[in-house]
């Protein structure tokens, strides 16, 4: 569990936050909605359910995360959901991440990128191809 209170530095405990690998997987998978436990573990394969728990437990308590519990269906269902908070560091990481996926492209790391994810192939019509589409 992160000790927030050993910290004088309100940007140093954000990007610790934001640097721990397997929280940053539990809050990009809440990015667009929020999810049942079950929906969590089958979008992070590589953590164990204990382990997702335990990450869920700290971004609630850090007020990135929340816990809804609907006692009005049987069986009991629990969804947890990106906070504005939650939201707010989620954005960030995203401007992070853009700003180093420009400098690997600076470097010609293209297909690392590529073959990791985070960008695809764009393939570029020949110069037929372009005058026939133009022409159509």
């Amino acid at each position: 569990m992160m000790k927030v209170t050993a910290y004088k530095d309100p940007l140093t405990l954000s990007v610790d936050i934001a640097q721990e690998r397997e929280k940053a997987l539990v809050l990009w998978e809440m990015e667009k909605r929020k999810k049942r436990l079950e929906e969590l573990c089958k979008a992070i394969p590589s953590m164990l359910k204990k382990e997702i728990m335990e990450q869920l437990d700290e971004l609630i308590a850090l007020g990135l995360v929340s816990r809804i519990v609907h006692v009005h269906k049987k069986p009991t269902m629990i969804e947890y959901a990106l906070t504005n908070r939650g939201a707010m560091l989620l954005k960030c990481l995203r401007k992070m991440m853009d700003v180093g996926i420009g400098i690997m492209m600076d470097y010609h790391m293209e297909e690392i990128l590529i073959q990791e994810g985070y960008i695809e192939r764009v393939e570029v019509a020949s110069e037929s191809d372009a005058e026939t589409l133009q022409n159509a």
